[in-house]
C-alpha cells in the first residue's frame, strides 16, 4: 500500500470512527431520557393504590424500614399509636372522634402541650381557641390506612383545630380516610396541614369542610394528592405556600369558596387529570405558575386565572368561549 492510500484509509477510519462516537453519543442522550422516562413510569407503577403491595411499594419508594403495623378500634388507641415507623391500621367505619380522646388523654399525663422552645419529636397537643387539636412533630415512615371498603373516618370538633396537623415530619402517607369537622361554617383549622414537611401522600381520602381548606402546605416539599376529594371548606379546597413539588392526580376539588390558592415561592405545582366544579369564589388564585393538564373545570364566576397554564383541558369558564380556544390569552394555553 503507498503513503497516499494508507493516508486515505486513515482518513476514512478516522472519520467513521467520529461518526460512530458520536451516533453512540446520541443513543446514550436518547437512552437517558428513556431511562427518566422509565423511572417514572417506575414510580408511578410503584405506587398504585389497587396493588396488593401497595404499602409495601409505598416503602421502597421512600427507602424506609420495615414499619410496626399497629391495628386501632378507638381513637385513644389511634392517637397513642402516632410514632414514627409505624403502620397504622383502622379496619371499621365508625367514625373515631378525636377531640374527646384528646381531652382524656391530657387528663391522663399521657399527652402534652406542644412548646416550640423545647418539645421534641412526638405526638402534642395545641390549645386552640375553641379546644384541643393534636400536632405531630418530626415523625417519620408513618402510614395510616382505614382498611374497609368505605374508608375510616376521622373527626375533631373544634373548628380551629386541623384534622391532622404535621410539623417537620417526612415520609408520611394517609389512605382511604374521610376527614373533617364535626360542625360545619366558618372556621380557621384546616383538615390535613403540612408544615415544614416532606414527602406527604394522601391517597384515596375525602377531605371536607368545615375546613378552612382542605389541605394546606406551608414551606414543605414533594407532596402527592391522588384520587382524593377536597369539599365543602369556607375557603380553599387544596392551599399551597412557599412549598416545592406538588403533584395533583386524579383529584375532585368541588363546593369550596375557592378551588385552589397558590402563594409565592412556589414552583412545580401541577395538577393532572383532576375535576373543579360547583367551587363559589375565585377558582385559582395563585402568584406562582401552576400547571393544569387533562383535566375538567367547570367555573361560573368570572373570575381570572392568573400564573395558570392549561393544556389539554375542558374548560368551562365564563370569561372565556370553551368553543374557541383562539380567544384565550397566551399564558392560558400551551
Amino acid at each position: 500500500m503507498n503513503k497516499k492510500r494508507f493516508l486515505t484509509t486513515c482518513t476514512t477510519v478516522a472519520a467513521f470512527l467520529l461518526i460512530a462516537v458520536l451516533a453512540l453519543t446520541a443513543c446514550k442522550g436518547g437512552k437517558t431520557e428513556k431511562e427518566a422516562s422509565a423511572t417514572a413510569d417506575e414510580e408511578e407503577e410503584m405506587m398504585d393504590p389497587d396493588d396488593d403491595s401497595f404499602f409495601g411499594n409505598y416503602r421502597n419508594y421512600f427507602k424506609t424500614e420495615e414499619p410496626k403495623e399497629v391495628t386501632v378500634k378507638t381513637a385513644k388507641e389511634f392517637i397513642k399509636a402516632l410514632k414514627s415507623n409505624r403502620h397504622i391500621i383502622i379496619p371499621h367505619v365508625e367514625t373515631l372522634e378525636l377531640t374527646e380522646a384528646i381531652d382524656e388523654l391530657v387528663d391522663e399525663g399521657e399527652l402534652f402541650e406542644y412548646d416550640r422552645s423545647y418539645s421534641q419529636k412526638g405526638v402534642y397537643y395545641n390549645d386552640e381557641y375553641d379546644g384541643k387539636s393534636l400536632i405531630l412533630v418530626g415523625l417519620k415512615n408513618l402510614f395510616i390506612e382505614g382498611t374497609a371498603e368505605e374508608g375510616a373516618h376521622l373527626e375533631v370538633t373544634p373548628r380551629y383545630a386541623e384534622v391532622i396537623y404535621l410539623k417537620d415530619c417526612s415520609n408520611v402517607v394517609l389512605c382511604n380516610l374521610t376527614m373533617g369537622h364535626t360542625d360545619a361554617g366558618d372556621c380557621s383549622g384546616d383538615v390535613v396541614y403540612a408544615e415544614g414537611s416532606s414527602n406527604i401522600i394522601v391517597d384515596k381520602c375525602s377531605l371536607y369542610g368545615c375546613g378552612v381548606n382542605g389541605l394546606q402546605a406551608d414551606h414543605s416539599e414533594n407532596l402527592l394528592l391522588r384520587n382524593s376529594e377536597f369539599y365543602g371548606c369556607s375557603d380553599c379546597g387544596i392551599y399551597i405556600y412557599s412549598t416545592d413539588d406538588v403533584t395533583v392526580k386524579g383529584c375532585k376539588i368541588y363546593d369550596n369558596m375557592s378551588g385552589v390558592s397558590v402563594g409565592e415561592y412556589c414552583k412545580d405545582i401541577i395538577f393532572d387529570h383532576c375535576t373543579f366544579e360547583d367551587n363559589h369564589g375565585q377558582l385559582f388564585r395563585c402568584w406562582s405558575e401552576i400547571r393544569v393538564k387533562n383535566s375538567s373545570i367547570e367555573h361560573h364566576n368570572g373570575d381570572d386565572a392568573d400564573n395558570v397554564r392549561f393544556s389539554n383541558c375542558d374548560v368551562n369558564m365564563d370569561y372565556r368561549d370553551s368553543d374557541n380556544y383562539a380567544d384565550v390569552e397566551e399564558d392560558y394555553e400551551e
